[in-house]
């Protein structure tokens, strides 16, 4: 029990983050995929749809969703998939039974969960899986049956939502901060604590931006270090949860 914790919405809290940026005078552009990031004299030049943007200073900040844009920074995480659902708003009886404190909770086994209740009284119960698709998954029937096993009341309500989304695993589970080339800026790899984590290096990479030396940042500059048979990662993903999945069950079944 940590008594200062608490718990926020992370898309309102990103669309925050997104209108105190746009007051400070950034422009946001979606729908914009960088294709390509080429040497363009001193600075950069990127490759954006059929578009070139020239600059001297580029932050990379792609985590789970990294790729090819940058020479093996997508061998050094291995993505893993993060799966959640969320109840209808619960009634007022069930409200006062389950986290009747708004707590939020992860428990200790390997195959983790985590839960919490939103403003409007939903449910929320979230693990690891193995789809990002929000349709109709083995993973999402998982999920449910543990909520009920945890809180019986849960039996008879219906749930509403159901998504999933990537995390970044790192090999020493740190996040990661580079600096491969002159003006080129990557963070990532929050191995799941994504919306704390991902503030405190987007601080860290707007201080190295502006000019301020590596030695003097909070999360120390390291190589890029690709993981060993990076290629083979979802079979060893998938191998690791099954595996995980098993211990629980019988340390849950046996003790």
């Amino acid at each position: 029990l940590i008594p200062k914790g608490g718990n926020i919405q992370p898309l309102s809290y990103a669309r925050g983050l997104a209108r105190a940026a746009l007051a400070a005078g950034a422009s946001i552009f979606g729908d914009s995929r960088v294709e390509g990031i080429e040497r363009d004299g001193a600075g950069w030049q990127l490759r954006v749809n059929r578009c070139r943007v020239h600059t001297n200073t580029v932050v990379i900040g792609t985590n789970g969703y990294t790729d090819s844009l940058w020479p093996q920074l997508a061998r050094s995480i291995v993505p893993t998939i993060s799966v959640q659902l969320a109840t209808r708003p619960l009634p007022g009886a069930l409200r006062d039974e389950i986290l009747p404190q708004a707590h939020t909770f992860s428990d200790t086994r390997r195959m983790i969960f985590y839960g919490r209740k939103d403003r409007e009284h939903r449910f929320l119960l979230g693990s690891l899986g193995r789809t990002e698709r929000f349709n109709d998954h083995p993973d999402f029937e998982r999920v449910k049956r543990e909520a009920v096993r945890v809180f019986p009341l849960l039996a008879q309500v219906e749930w509403e939502y159901q998504w999933g989304g990537r995390i970044a695993i790192t090999q020493d589970h740190l996040p990661h901060l580079h600096e491969p080339a002159p003006g080129i800026h990557i963070g990532l790899g929050y191995n799941g604590r994504g919306v704390a984590m991902s503030n405190v290096m987007g601080r860290v990479l707007a201080e190295r931006a502006m000019g301020k030396a590596t030695a003097d940042l909070d999360i120390p500059t390291t190589e890029i270090k690709p993981f060993e048979f990076h290629r083979f990662h979802k079979v060893g993903v998938r191998a690791a949860m099954i595996w995980m999945n098993l211990r629980d069950i019988l340390e849950q079944k046996f003790g």
